[in-house]
């Protein structure tokens, strides 16, 4: 028996003059034929504790060129840990390959159960429709609050000109539709209500002298009474331009 250049001992040879093979392939290799499927000439022999020189059975390891190089590799004692390595790997491969979908659908559907982020999103899209809209209704509304006070508030252009033209003595009484004078005479009343507020509207007319511009007059009282003439004058009176609705002049306390 001596030793080889790399170290093994070297015997008489029979498969090998390797000590360490001669005594795998009778004590390990021949008895444990089921866990070797290679021919002998495949494996190479692996000492578990580095030691060239110990050739014990416990120390020796059967294994292939490429298990061998990866124990070195990897600094694993014998193909025992590298096989638990393997294991644990295949072992993580599986389990990543078995948990993608899982990942997906718990990412999907556990996470946020049938589709509630996006129930989220439109919940905040018709929140967000609906504030819209709301604010549309509200400046849409407003506008028509402010028109409707200003078509109460004023006269329009053919209540004028009719007005204007019954002052002058354009338009003889038989001219014109008693309807739509009745019709004028009530909106008068409804600006003259409209700037008295809270006091009674006892005299609502227009006035008008030749050239000059028309006018609404208002008189308000705080009594409420049938016939102006026995109303007591104790509230405010309102000139009134027709055109904008603007007050032109205005005499509170009005006494008797």
């Amino acid at each position: 028996m001596k030793e080889d250049e790399n170290g093994y001992l070297r015997g008489n040879p029979e498969h090998s003059d390797l000590i360490s093979r001669q005594l795998a392939y009778t004590k390990i290799y021949l008895k444990n034929r089921h866990r070797y499927p290679l021919p002998f000439s495949e494996y190479v022999i692996h000492h578990k504790d580095r030691d060239k020189h110990n050739n014990s059975i416990q120390n020796l390891d059967i294994v292939t060129k490429e298990e061998h190089n990866e124990i070195h590799k990897l600094r694993f004692r014998d193909k025992k840990e590298l096989d638990r390595h393997h294991a644990n790997r295949d072992n993580k491969k599986l389990l990543e390959e078995y948990y993608k979908p899982i990942e997906k659908t718990s990412s999907e559907n556990i996470s946020k159960p049938k589709g509630k982020g996006n129930k989220k999103k439109k919940n905040k899209k018709v929140f967000w429709f609906i504030g819209a809209v709301v604010i549309l209704l509200i400046i849409i509304t407003f506008f028509i609050l402010v028109k409707t006070h200003n078509s109460k508030t004023r006269l329009n252009k053919d209540e004028i000109a009719f007005m204007v033209s019954l002052y002058d003595g354009t338009v003889s009484q038989g001219e014109y539709s008693e309807l739509k004078y009745n019709k004028i005479q009530n909106h008068i009343r409804l600006i003259c209500e409209i700037h008295c507020n809270n006091q009674f509207t006892i005299q609502a007319s227009t006035g008008r002298n030749v050239g000059s511009p028309l006018e609404i007059n208002c008189l308000c009282s705080d009594s409420n009474c049938s016939d102006p003439n026995s109303c007591p004058v104790n509230g405010n009176y309102y000139e009134i331009n027709p055109v904008t609705g603007e007050v032109l002049n205005k005499v509170s306390n009005l006494n008797n």
